[in-house]
């Protein structure tokens, strides 16, 4: 548990104690053990921070709001600097995570030294407006919360028992903070502008499941390519949103490959 003047942190530290820095952001209505499924590979070689974010589900507490994007780059100042990490960090972010992770490269570029976005939340494209519909309906009861998470996370679903457990869990994790939570009205993400993708780190990875279903992942990679062509960023077969549990094996393959890359 690391103190800052915004929150009490609750951290998950794995991996070499004098490997490189690897800071992980969660997605909305969840918390850092959706890592599970990458935080093993990801240990081997870095020293890894899987962080609660306070204003969401998690051991986190958080002692005042964040009302803005700017409140949650001042947050991440204090922990890393609570934690004592003076280096530039590589700085992995899932689905909101990822948008998160993507203003504080641009924001803070001496503070990181690669980025990963996983299934970034907007950021890259704009929200599709079946997603919305369906995300709305899924906070009225429990059964369209089921079918929602069904039908945005079916690849998982498709999968073995392992995947078809976190996969519930998250449904039910996300009940909850639509139910109970959402009057803490979290910050939106956004899309960034072609002007902010151009400014991206030059050591940027970006991967998307081929059926994700809250935006076109194809129009996606075409944007960022087009925007900001120094970025790496695919399209991975048999994945939804759920991508770094479902095709954990090949993302956890590229996302260190990339990492270790000089």
């Amino acid at each position: 548990m690391v103190e800052t003047s915004w929150a009490r942190t609750f951290v998950r530290v794995n991996g070499p104690i004098d490997g490189p820095p690897l800071l992980l952001l969660h997605g909305s209505a969840t918390n850092s053990l959706s890592w599970e499924p990458n935080v093993a590979a990801l240990s081997a070689s870095f020293r890894t921070y899987a962080v609660d974010n306070p204003w969401d589900i998690g051991r986190s507490v958080y002692k005042r709001d964040a009302t803005r994007s700017d409140d949650y780059l001042a947050w991440l100042d204090e922990l890393l600097d609570a934690l004592q990490i003076t280096t530039p960090i590589a700085l992995a972010g899932m689905s909101y995570g990822a948008w998160l992770s993507s203003l504080y490269a641009l924001r803070r570029p001496g503070r990181v030294r690669k980025l990963v976005l996983l299934s970034p939340a907007l950021t890259v494209r704009n929200v599709r407006l079946v997603w919305v519909v369906r995300a709305l309906l899924s906070m009225l009861t429990r059964s369209l919360s089921e079918q929602f998470a069904r039908w945005t996370l079916a690849d998982g679903l498709a999968q073995g028992p392992y995947e078809r457990t976190l996969v519930e869990e998250v449904r039910a994790d996300a009940f909850a903070f639509a139910k109970d939570l959402v009057a803490r009205r979290a910050v939106l993400p956004t899309v960034l502008s072609d002007e902010a993708l151009a400014r991206l780190p030059s050591a940027t990875l970006i991967l998307i499941g081929a059926h994700e279903k809250i935006f076109d992942p194809l129009r996606a990679r075409e944007r960022v390519r087009r925007a900001a062509p120094h970025c790496v960023i695919d399209v991975i077969d048999g994945a939804g949103h759920e991508l770094p549990l479902s095709r954990r094996g090949v993302v956890n393959e590229r996302v260190v490959a990339f990492l270790r890359e000089p």
